[in-house]
C-alpha cells in the first residue's frame, strides 16, 4: 500500500516535527527511480526548512524501490553525537570522522548499505538514550525492562513518559490530517 508522503511524516515523524525529538525515520516505497520522493523531499523541505528540520535519503534500494528517509533536527542532533560519550561509543564501533552530521551521515549511510545487519547506532540520531542503543547492541536485542519506540534497559518512568508524549504528538497529527487540515500549524521551531 502507498501511503502519501504527509501522512508518513505525519505517521512516522510527528514526535520530530513537534520538536521533542531529534530525528525519525520511514520507508518509502515507488514504483520507477525515486523521482516522486525526490520532488516531495524538495518541497517539504521548503515548507520545514524555516523549522530547523532537514530531509536525508539513507538508502536507496532501487531493486525493491524503497528507500529509507531521515527526518530530523540537524543542531539537536548534532548536539547528541558530539557529546563525548557519544563520540566514544561510536569511534568504538567503527566510526572514524564524528564531528558532526555532516561526517557521521555519510558513514552511517554507507553501513546501511554494507552492513549484514541492521547499524543500531542509528538509535542515538533517533534520540533514543545512549545506554539504552548501547546496551541493545550488546544484549542482541534481549532482555530489556520494556519495549516501545525503543527497547528500554534503563531509566523506565523516563522511557515511558516519552513513548506516551510520542504517541500523543502522532495522534495530533493523525486527527489533523483526518480533519483534512494542514499540520503545518502543529510544527514547532526550536
Amino acid at each position: 500500500m502507498h501511503f502519501s508522503f504527509q501522512v508518513l511524516l505525519a505517521e512516522h515523524c510527528a514526535p520530530t516535527l513537534a520538536g521533542v525529538k531529534p530525528g525519525s525515520l520511514f520507508c518509502w516505497e515507488e514504483a520507477g527511480d525515486m523521482p516522486l520522493l525526490r520532488q516531495e523531499i524538495r518541497q517539504w523541505s521548503e515548507r520545514l526548512r524555516p523549522y530547523g528540520i532537514c530531509f536525508q535519503i539513507l538508502r536507496l534500494c532501487r531493486e525493491m524501490r524503497l528507500a529509507l528517509v531521515y527526518v530530523y533536527r540537524p543542531a539537536w542532533v548534532n548536539r547528541i553525537v558530539r557529546q563525548p560519550a557519544a563520540r566514544r561509543f561510536l569511534q568504538t564501533i567503527g566510526y572514524t570522522k564524528i564531528s558532526g552530521l555532516q561526517t557521521l551521515l555519510p558513514q552511517l549511510a554507507k553501513r546501511l548499505c554494507l552492513a549484514e545487519t541492521f547499524p543500531h547506532e542509528i538509535g542515538l540520531l533517533l534520540g533514543y538514550p545512549l545506554n539504552d542503543v548501547r546496551e541493545f547492541i550488546r544484549q542482541k536485542g534481549k532482555n530489556y525492562l520494556c519495549c516501545g519506540c525503543w527497547k528500554v534497559y534503563q531509566n523506565l518512568d523516563m522511557a515511558r513518559q516519552r513513548f506516551r508524549l510520542y504517541q500523543e504528538c502522532s495522534r495530533r497529527y493523525r486527527k489533523t490530517l483526518a480533519e483534512e487540515k494542514s499540520f503545518l500549524s502543529l510544527v514547532a521551531a526550536v
